[in-house]
């Protein structure tokens, strides 16, 4: 058996200075992941990256295939240069010029996925006749379109008070459902409430009152208090075994939007925006779509 490769150490005195030297602290998430980025380039570059010049940096980021981990290689780049103003605006303009490049790609991607996706009626007719947790799972995605990790939740008839996760809870009339979302991946950050203005997005909050869905979860508790809506971790693959010709969530939210912008529910598209946790400005570049408001980066 060969030895397992050890990594090699890497001085991260320069990107721990830069960290200390902002007056609003990074989430601790983000500075971990910004750190294992700084440590891969030290790692190909074996210098400071301050030291670096543009043209070396240009150099070094033509040599990553994949666009997107340029960008966020190039991100790096910008965080530590931000004291070399001149360094700084040539990478600050370097990076509009990458970014316009990674969206027209995923414009052109979506557009094609539109076409070859399976058309929404036939994924809702579908979604319609299936039973048990097969059904919960289709109705969440095609009326929320949420991702993976938010279908994993406790389904119960018992108050909670866990700030923490994600809970179907059968209300005491047994006539609706409460989806509670506790736990998504933008839960944290911002939405637009106003010309400039932002807002931490949250929990969300959503009652169910289809008859069939509440008759489902009747079922599932007839002999607990609680059940959990999969057995395993690996929710993604849990969804995948329920779903229309084992597509994935993002796929259904792909054919969802499609649905509603060819077929003008513009309300409904803002809507869905609000409920997956992303700004509907990005939702409407990201399709191709002629709409060109303000952009909060935070979410995607």
């Amino acid at each position: 058996m060969a030895p397992k490769k050890v990594k090699e150490e890497v001085d991260t005195k320069e990107f721990e200075e830069y960290l200390n030297s902002l007056e609003k602290p990074l989430a601790e998430k983000s500075a971990k992941m910004y750190l294992n980025q700084y440590k891969l380039i030290v790692r190909v570059v074996k210098k400071d990256l301050t030291d670096m010049s543009v043209a070396d940096i240009k150099k070094y980021l033509d040599n990553i295939p994949n666009m997107n981990t340029r960008k966020n290689h190039l991100n790096i780049f910008i965080m530590l240069k931000k004291q070399q103003p001149e360094d700084y605006a040539k990478l600050y303009e370097l990076r509009n010029s990458l970014k316009e490049g990674i969206e027209t790609a995923l414009k052109e991607k979506n557009k094609d996925l539109c076409e070859i996706l399976p058309d929404y009626k036939e994924v809702s007719e579908f979604a319609k006749k299936q039973t048990g947790r097969a059904y919960l799972v289709n109705y969440i995605l095609l009326n929320y379109g949420v991702r993976s990790q938010d279908l994993d939740t406790t389904i119960t008839n018992q108050e909670i008070n866990d700030k923490e996760n994600n809970f179907l809870i059968l209300m005491a009339d047994g006539k609706s459902v409460d989806y509670i979302r506790n736990r998504y991946k933008t839960v944290n950050n911002s939405k637009r409430v106003g010309e400039g203005e932002w807002q931490k997005r949250g929990a969300q909050l959503h009652t169910i009152r289809d008859k069939k869905f509440v008759s489902i979860v009747k079922d599932l508790l007839r002999d607990h208090n609680s059940v959990k809506m999969f057995d395993l971790k690996q929710a993604d693959k849990e969804i995948r075994k329920l779903t229309y010709k084992g597509l994935s969530e993002s796929e259904y939210f792909k054919i969802l939007v499609c649905h509603l912008y060819e077929t003008k529910q513009m309300s409904k598209l803002f809507k869905m925006g609000e409920t997956r946790g992303t700004n509907i400005d990005i939702i409407l570049r990201n399709y191709n779509i002629n709409y060109q408001p303000e952009i909060n980066e935070d979410d995607d």
